[in-house]
């Protein structure tokens, strides 16, 4: 008898617990298929889809609105830097300029080109202003 006693303990199959149920399309825990389902009987399938879209398209707009801001900033902050070396290399006397004339053409050229202003402008008067 102990057994037979011990062999129904294998058979025994505990039910699942309320963690392993969630999200576990077996054990009734599927949420987002109950929602879509939910939504097909109220006809209103069509338009969740449309706004979850809407939702993650925004997301990923504003992602790279963060991400350019990011870069303008950083590109402002190295012309910053630029045009304090540059300063520098005119106002110390002759034997602390550091930069050679090769250097200070392409600094002059980066600095006063007007493509990296002009080209933050124009994303900064459409984004902000």
């Amino acid at each position: 008898m102990s057994d037979e006693a011990a062999a129904n303990d294998f058979k025994t199959i505990p039910g699942p617990t309320v963690a392993e149920s969630e999200g576990n399309p077996a054990a009734g825990g599927d949420l987002s298929g109950e929602k879509e389902a939910a939504a097909v009987a109220a006809g209103t399938l069509e338009e969740e889809s449309k706004k979850a879209e809407h939702g993650r398209s925004e997301r990923l707009r504003n992602h790279i609105h963060r991400a350019v801001i990011g870069i303008i900033w950083i590109i402002f902050g190295l012309a910053a830097i630029a045009l304090l070396a540059v300063a520098a290399h005119y106002m110390l006397p002759g034997r602390f300029a550091w930069l050679s004339d090769d250097q200070l053409s392409k600094l002059q050229t980066f600095l006063f080109s007007g493509a990296v202003t002009g080209a933050a402008g124009r994303y900064l008067t459409t984004r902000v202003i």
